[in-house]
């Protein structure tokens, strides 16, 4: 077996191929979401093995290219690499021990801000320079246009499903959706800087570890890009429920360098209004059954808290509507 650059070898990780062939195997027993722990010698500790079932699901030659570039310019941040295996589609890292904040507090506000600077700061040229899917060459407005033209064709398929429930709420829902179209159209300017920084794009509650000595490290870099950090920021305050007063608060505690902190709010509430739309989308698919409810997605649903996101969704797309025509 063949392992990446720079990564370790399974010696040095105290590791045959048998054993590495029965963790695997443990791995896909674990289900879908699953992580096998497992101890290595005393000098690496606890280790975490992942498994990508395909690499539409999962690809370790991602997650360990973004977490080896932060492992050499921000260490602390993110698990350690150690071993890659481009064949087997699997990545071997460091375990974080700790638990994840069940409240978004000051201090958690402030350490994820803290957190971001530093990985937001490195400015990329271009989405090619490191493995990690790329965007092609396109502005930070295309991009934007990108999301906002996918949110409408999801939003046009799930329109009908509400619209049969309540005609009315179809009419509000899609005013709404018009008016998170023209918040992207109105901020064009905003997106005018080109700079492109790592992004986690998947920071929620679970993702975020507090280890022993109470600093926060960010975990599952499955979907990592090369992209506008507003994306990551509009995506943490709906993924974590941000409110207005905590977004001042992670604003205060967050900047960069050669960034208008004014454009870049900007950024982040139409990441924030897009995502908004698109979560409402996917949640109707599920409720009429467009994503197979027997499947894997539905079984590891959380029924109540599911309801509440929709509902949340929904009322944000409505009161969205009514805040932009007063604006009018």
């Amino acid at each position: 077996m063949t392992n990446y650059p720079n990564s370790k070898s399974l010696l040095q990780l105290g590791l045959s191929e048998d054993q590495l062939e029965e963790l695997i195997g443990k791995y896909y027993l674990s289900g879908l979401a699953g992580k096998i722990s497992f101890t290595s010698s005393e000098t690496l500790g606890d280790l975490v093995i992942k498994v990508g079932h395909s690499r539409e699901s999962y690809d370790a030659l991602r997650e360990y290219a973004a977490l080896r570039f932060l492992d050499k310019t921000y260490p602390g941040v993110a698990p350690k690499p150690y071993y890659l295996d481009k064949k087997r589609n699997l990545l071997i890292m460091e375990k974080i021990d700790g638990y994840s904040p069940l409240n978004i507090d000051s201090s958690i506000i402030s350490s994820i801000a803290n957190r971001l600077t530093k990985i937001h700061s490195y400015n990329f040229d271009w989405t090619g320079q490191i493995h990690i899917l790329k965007r092609d060459r396109m502005t930070n407005f295309d991009r934007a246009k990108n999301q906002v033209n996918f949110a409408n064709g999801w939003f046009k398929k799930i329109l009908p499903y509400v619209a049969r429930e309540d005609k009315y709420l179809a009419e509000s829902l899609e005013h709404g959706r018009d008016m998170i179209v023209k918040q992207v159209r109105d901020n064009e300017r905003a997106f005018s800087e080109q700079g492109f920084a790592l992004i986690h794009y998947d920071i929620n509650r679970g993702n975020m570890i507090l280890n022993d000595k109470q600093e926060l490290v960010l975990i599952d870099w499955g979907q990592p890009y090369i992209a506008d950090p507003g994306m990551d920021i509009g995506k943490f305050f709906l993924k974590c429920d941000i409110n207005s007063d905590q977004q001042e608060e992670f604003f205060r505690n967050y900047s960069l360098v050669n960034v208008s902190a004014k454009n870049l709010r900007a950024r982040a509430s139409v990441y924030y209004s897009i995502s908004r739309l698109i979560s409402y989308c996917w949640r109707v698919n599920v409720m009429n059954g467009e994503i197979n409810t027997g499947g894997p997605v539905a079984n590891h649903l959380n029924r109540d808290l599911f309801i509440k996101r929709l509902k949340q969704d929904r009322e944000f797309i409505i009161e969205f509507s009514k805040c932009a025509g007063e604006r009018q």
